[in-house]
């Protein structure tokens, strides 16, 4: 089928592997979950990240909140991918406060107080929304003044500062480079 929609369309026909359900991303979900468990990693689902056990400026373990237990998992290495403000990975409190939810890694690019942060259009450039995790050159999270938080931390995806992935329609292709680029460093 494949050759044959390249013949009829005198095209080469490649597949977008977004994230899933997608079948091209369901299909590089299965060949990177093997590839993994063969590392000698796991993929653990549905658990929400609360915290970090901290030793200096590495993370050594998280801790996940699986139904009602909190279970601790040792870490090596932690990629942050939880999203922005849209995902939970961001989150606005009441007093106008954006905090990064399951590290508290300094969040960037929010207004200040008595700044706008929101136009009245959906579809507006909104200032808050290229807020998120500031990082160096090797994704690793950034203070304000540019010094790294933490040494085995990598950030992914939409959770990164000074993109609007929604807006640009870039958010598959932010989450897939800068995954792989993780993924390298680690190696």
């Amino acid at each position: 089928a494949w050759s044959a929609l390249e013949r009829g369309l005198g095209r080469p026909v490649f597949e977008v592997p977004t994230l899933p359900p997608s079948v091209p991303g369901m299909r590089v979900f299965a060949v990177l979950r093997e590839a993994l468990r063969r590392a000698g990693g796991a993929v653990v689902l549905n658990n929400v990240v609360v915290g970090a056990e901290r030793s200096g400026e590495h993370v050594t373990a998280l801790r996940t909140r699986v139904g009602l237990r909190e279970e601790h998992r040792a870490a090596d290495w932690v990629v942050l991918a939880t999203g922005g403000f849209a995902s939970g990975g961001l989150e606005l409190d009441s007093r106008w406060t954006a905090r990064e939810t399951a590290l508290d890694l300094p969040v960037t690019g929010v207004p200040g107080a008595g700044e706008e942060r929101f136009r009245a259009g959906y579809f507006d450039d909104h200032p808050i929304g290229r807020a998120g995790v500031a990082v160096d050159r090797e994704l690793r999270p950034v203070d304000g003044a540019g010094e790294r938080v933490l040494e085995n931390v990598l950030v992914a995806g939409a959770t990164l500062a000074g993109a609007e992935p929604w807006r640009e329609k870039s958010g598959d292709g932010i989450s897939l480079a800068t995954g792989y680029r993780a993924a390298e460093l680690v190696i």
